[in-house]
């Protein structure tokens, strides 16, 4: 039995690789309809919701909204230490495409005593074996309707990008806990 449990993920090449599709605004673009959708300025209610309404007529502000709350979970998610990274081997993929890994089991069992100008003796041969993995996307949408932002005077909705952020650090605990035990027992 190894002393040590090795598991692999895969991630993408790099987060910050791949934009959304309508990832066309500036950081200070961002910036602005944060504060106006948290009401950063402190605006009276009429004025605030005035500027919402005036913002969410434009066709961009669904893709607005949509980067916020993707910034936000972002930072959220990067900041949540992941206790499995020491016991687990993450790898990065350019594709979903199968990808064969090559792996060496052995060499890792104790050491046996040597005595005074004894041998070493060689360690048997390790094994050779083989491992597949892919690339898998996982995700969901959060569907928001104008009336109910307009609505949200309790702030209902501030949470949504810490939701997601946990949401998808319980996907990864699932997905690297599922590599070595099941219900049924240890794989």
């Amino acid at each position: 039995m190894p002393e040590k449990l090795f598991a692999e993920v895969a991630t993408m090449q790099s987060q910050d690789a791949f934009l959304p599709v309508g990832n066309r605004f500036t950081e200070a673009q961002i910036a602005e309809a944060v504060d106006l959708i948290r009401n950063a300025g402190r605006l009276p209610a009429h004025r605030h919701e005035f500027l919402l309404r005036e913002a969410i007529t434009t066709s961009d502000f669904p893709y607005l909204f949509g980067t916020v709350i993707e910034h936000e979970m972002l930072a959220r998610y990067r900041f949540a230490a992941a206790p499995w990274r020491p016991y687990t081997k993450v790898s990065t993929l350019l594709n979903f495409n199968i990808h064969q890994r090559h792996m060496l089991d052995g060499l890792t069992g104790r050491l046996p005593v040597v005595g005074e100008k004894g041998e070493y003796l060689v360690d048997p041969k390790p094994i050779h074996s083989r491992r597949y993995i892919q690339l898998t996307k996982k995700g969901k949408q959060f569907d928001i309707s104008w009336e109910s932002l307009i609505n949200d005077g309790l702030g209902a909705f501030s949470d949504v990008a810490q939701r997601y952020a946990d949401a998808a650090s319980n996907t990864e605990y699932f997905d690297v806990t599922s590599l070595y035990s099941s219900a049924a027992g240890p794989n």
